[in-house]
């Protein structure tokens, strides 16, 4: 199983990564923070913005794992409601595969 996350802090953007196994499929909710490895080693905090059965990613390139959960921590509703906006701001700046 695999995830859209959605970075809290520069660059902003949506990325895909794997779920780990240890935890059951529907523990995984949207809104939950998490926080996911980006660059050389560094932890940044992430929102799941959507679980998703398939990678996105192309064939070879290998997706990388969340690293950490925080003890369910998820955001209101509110908030998410606002999240659409930035969802909607951050796909249209990522490059488009329309085949």
């Amino acid at each position: 199983m695999f995830a859209r996350i959605a970075l809290l802090s520069a660059p902003y953007s949506t990325l895909t990564y794997a779920l780990p196994d240890i935890f059951p499929e529907e523990f995984w909710q949207e809104g939950l923070r998490v926080a996911i490895p980006l660059g050389r080693g560094a932890l940044r905090a992430g929102i799941l913005m959507e679980r998703l059965e398939h990678s996105d990613l192309p064939d070879g390139v290998t997706c990388k794992e969340v690293a950490w959960q925080p003890p369910h921590q998820y955001l209101p509703h509110e908030v998410l409601g606002q999240g659409d906006f930035y969802r909607s701001y951050m796909l249209q700046s990522l490059p488009r595969n329309d085949g």
